[in-house]
């Protein structure tokens, strides 16, 4: 029986992250976005509105996008990372790679 209540909770926040994901991306389109929209203050201003995704939102904004190490680590000089050179973690250097490549597209844009 426990083991139907826990199943029935996790089918439950599926549905409440899909409704959520399904609703930001209909409103999203009507939004008015310009060269000054502030993208952290939009989220602040929609947390109410979108809790799981303000959520997920914090955490990719917190990743540090350029730091010392980081960029030393991917210069141009195609340097290799591995554990004896850096001491960043396998998931840092991943989310470090991934933000470095959205921020440096052409036509980079959040939504």
């Amino acid at each position: 029986m426990f083991h139907q209540l826990v199943q029935q909770r996790k089918e439950e926040q599926l549905v409440e992250i899909s409704n959520e994901v399904d609703k930001y991306l209909t409103n999203l389109f009507g939004s008015p976005f310009t060269k000054r929209f502030k993208l952290l203050n939009w989220w602040k201003g929609n947390e109410s509105r979108y809790p799981i995704l303000s959520k997920i939102a914090k955490d990719i904004f917190a990743i540090p996008s350029s730091t010392v190490a980081s960029e030393n680590a991917f210069s141009l000089g195609k340097r290799i990372v591995d554990p004896f050179r850096s001491s960043l973690t396998p998931k840092m250097v991943e989310a470090l790679v991934c933000t470095s490549d959205w921020l440096r597209a052409d036509e980079f844009c959040f939504y």
